[in-house]
């Protein structure tokens, strides 16, 4: 038995100068940037995705390391429409886009998307599926140009696309009014009704 008093500390190797056996299209970036007994995860480079990403230990002797993921990259489609589009999004921004990049639809005023961004995945034809939707926004913000005397709650209960007929708050009546598609962007809505409540009559008792 004998007590170490060299004062030897044992560092890990740094992994800069890459992999012995490089693959094809596979981007050792931050791989390079670690040392030994780390773990480490390659990527493809751009236009080239791999279905399989893997990750591997590395063992760095004279700063060289040996790639054991049996990671592939090929090259990458070009993304052009959804197979089944949504008719309130707008696929503009996901179109002529590499196989792999986020894809983030936009929808038209008064929707909000249920899954955004999605990686594009996409056959030999370009076409991609998109996992998401675009569904009318609830109209919980209430009025931007609330008329006299009229209560909205009806409204705030309801979805972009919905009819709403406001109602009139306690103490009065309509002298007139008409039902409205909601439109609600950012959840609030524009009243277009003409909804028009009036002090009630209380000259007949009710019994």
């Amino acid at each position: 038995v004998f007590d170490d008093s060299s004062g030897i500390l044992c560092l890990p190797n740094p992994c800069s100068l890459g992999a012995s056996n490089a693959s094809p299209n596979v981007n050792y970036t931050q791989c390079n940037k670690l040392s030994s007994g780390d773990s480490c995860t390659p990527s493809c480079t751009s236009g080239f995705i791999t279905t399989s990403p893997a990750s591997f230990s590395l063992v760095c002797v004279g700063n060289i390391y040996t790639d054991t993921s049996n990671m592939a990259c090929e090259a990458a489609d070009i993304c052009q429409a959804p197979r089944n589009p949504d008719p309130n999004a707008n696929y503009a921004p996901c179109s002529n886009v590499l196989e792999g990049s986020p894809c983030i639809p936009t929808c038209k005023p008064g929707y909000e998307r249920t899954l955004t961004p999605f990686t594009l995945v996409c056959d030999g034809g370009g076409v991609y599926d998109d996992p998401g939707s675009c569904v009318p926004v609830a109209c919980v913000g209430g009025v931007v140009n609330p008329a006299m005397h009229v209560d909205y709650t009806p409204c705030t209960r309801l979805r972009s696309g919905s009819v709403c007929e406001p109602e009139c708050m306690e103490g009065y009546v309509k002298e007139d009014s008409t039902g409205f598609t909601l439109q609600c962007p950012g959840g609030v809505f524009t009243d277009y009704s003409g909804t028009l409540c009036v002090v009630a009559n209380c000259s007949v008792p009710r019994n």
